[in-house]
């Protein structure tokens, strides 16, 4: 395994110009929401499937909860058995929070995760060396250059012998809440690159003819436009939710090499495709959350059937006061610190005339939300973020929402 302080892998631009793909920034206050994220509440998609992988290792044995597979894990490092149960690549691993709940789960697998965002892998990577966890690495890397991270990581730490000749390869390549940050076209190519990190040697048997036998592709997005609730939403929550949809709507179409910088309408001068068909090609086009479009998104790539496609959905609450707290620290900063990189964009975008969403200022009715001066957008963001204070402060107060998943059989 790893050693317990893993290093910190440097990536020639050092993240910095990947950040930009990253719509709520690398602050502080995003680094804290991100790194209280669990297994429990975002990966439980996931568990039977590392289960049987764990149980069908021969070096493990069959091993039912996880105070069986740590024990198993720590007799294997005792034995000294090098070759890991699996291995798990966590593709925009964030502070790694969930990387190293599994990789505490199953002692005897080896995980990797891969951020751009070099204060989030080196908070990761100290996180990891506290608890003692050493079958974990944390690499800074973009999706859209994965197999170069990977290999990087895998050089740094000197387990070039557990991947073999044959290359670098996973039985598990996952993303959590990555997708959504991406244009429908960048969707695409990091759902291409999973796949081609995947592995495809045949050891791992689907025994359902519903696929082939060689590694799964995981993710899990939010679908925040349809399966997002808030009680109570007052006037000022609902002026939230839409800025949110149209703040990160406006970053896709920027970041859309399909359409026209000032439209929403795909730039006939870019290509002979209208945009129906690059709606047929890029699922969502033009939309804030990848959720819903997450299964038609995998099946888009041609890379999977249907049947090899296991689709499952979950709900994330909040409704304690401590994850109300949560919710509202992580929401509150974004509205109200000046120099953060979603208050830049939420700034530029209420003070500007047209919108990349193409919705036009009539459609919003009273809530009139664009052209302000940027004082009024930066007072109208903090009453907003009071807005979510006094939310927190109500008892009856629940948030919801919702997730789709996806495992793919390669």
């Amino acid at each position: 395994m790893v050693p317990a302080t893993t290093p910190v892998v440097q990536s020639g631009g050092g993240g910095g110009g990947a950040s930009a793909r990253f719509n709520t920034g690398y602050d502080s206050h995003v680094r804290d929401r991100y790194a209280s994220r669990t297994v429990a509440d975002s990966g439980m998609y996931l568990l039977p499937h590392l289960d049987r992988l764990y149980n069908d290792d021969k070096t493990h044995g069959s091993v039912s909860n996880i105070d069986s597979q740590q024990e198993q894990g720590r007799r294997q490092k005792e034995d000294g058995h090098s070759k890991p149960a699996f291995t798990f690549l966590d593709v925009g691993c964030g502070p790694g929070s969930i990387t190293i709940d599994f990789a505490q789960r199953f002692p005897g697998a080896f995980f990797m995760g891969v951020d751009p965002g070099e204060s989030f892998v080196s908070a990761a990577t100290s996180r990891a060396a506290e608890l003692g966890v050493d079958n974990v690495l944390f690499v800074v890397g973009d999706v859209f250059e994965l197999e170069d991270a990977v290999n990087r990581g895998i050089k740094s730490s000197g387990m070039e012998e557990t991947f073999g000749a044959d290359g670098v390869s996973f039985d598990v390549v996952s993303c959590h809440q990555v997708l959504s940050h991406l244009s429908p076209s960048q969707r695409d190519r990091a759902l291409r690159n999973m796949h081609a990190a995947a592995r495809k040697d045949g050891q791992q048997q689907a025994g359902d003819g519903s696929g082939g036998g060689g590694g799964i592709v995981a993710a899990r997005e939010a679908d925040i436009e349809g399966l997002m609730s808030i009680h109570p939403e007052t006037r000022l929550l609902s002026r939230w939710r839409r800025l949110f949809y149209s703040v990160l709507r406006a970053t896709h179409l920027s970041n859309e090499p399909s359409v026209s910088s000032s439209s929403s309408t795909p730039a006939a001068a870019q290509g002979t495709e209208d945009k129906d068909e690059l709606e047929k090609r890029y699922p969502g086009l033009g939309s804030t959350f990848a959720g819903k479009y997450l299964l038609s998104t995998a099946l888009s790539t041609g890379l999977w059937t249907r049947r090899q496609v296991a689709v499952t959905g979950s709900l994330n609450s909040h409704s304690e006061q401590a994850e109300k707290d949560a919710w509202v620290a992580s929401i509150a900063p974004m509205l109200e610190d000046v120099g953060s990189s979603w208050n830049k964009r939420a700034v530029e975008y209420l003070t500007s005339a047209s919108s990349l969403s193409g919705g036009a200022s009539g459609q919003e009715g009273e809530d009139k939300m664009r052209g302000l001066t940027k004082d009024e957008a930066l007072s109208m963001m903090r009453d907003v973020a009071g807005a979510w204070r006094d939310w927190a402060r109500d008892d009856s107060a629940w948030l919801g929402i919702g997730s789709c998943e996806i495992v793919c059989r390669c």
